[in-house]
């Protein structure tokens, strides 16, 4: 009965840590979304673009 309820507890400590992980990458996620909107949204990138220069940002 010990060792269900310590499997128990061990499985419900990683289902946290995994869900503590996802929350911390989808916070990432929307951090670098905002970053690249910033850069697509740049006049210095567009105008660049229109000249052949800079990088080239996947529109979705």
């Amino acid at each position: 009965m010990l060792d269900c309820i310590q499997s128990l507890d061990k499985a419900e400590a990683t289902v946290i840590e995994r869900t503590e992980w996802a929350m911390r990458l989808n916070i990432e996620v929307q951090r670098l979304t905002a970053l690249l909107e910033m850069v697509r949204a740049s006049r210095w990138i567009k105008l660049g673009r229109q000249v052949g220069l800079g990088p080239e940002l996947p529109n979705s």
